[in-house]
């Protein structure tokens, strides 16, 4: 509910976890997130290199594979 939601608020993009995940990898996983963000504005990359980041650090998929974006709503 909560993708509908933001989708009726205006969001044109939304980035959120579909399962519970861990506070340390979350963090860096974020700072690395807008860090790219803050320099590039395309949430795609931005998302594709934090998540490259947090692999290098955390092997296992449980710390960096449960966050989703989705991007380029339009209202119809």
């Amino acid at each position: 509910m909560l993708l509908r939601e933001s989708i009726g608020a205006g969001a044109s993009n939304v980035m959120y976890s579909v399962v519970k995940v861990n506070d340390e990898s979350t963090k860096l996983f974020m700072n690395s997130f807008y860090q790219y963000y803050s320099n590039s504005l395309n949430p795609t990359y931005s998302i594709s290199k934090a998540m490259r980041e947090i692999k290098e650090q955390f092997e296992l998929p449980k710390y960096w594979g449960g966050v989703f974006l989705f991007t380029n709503f339009k209202k119809i």
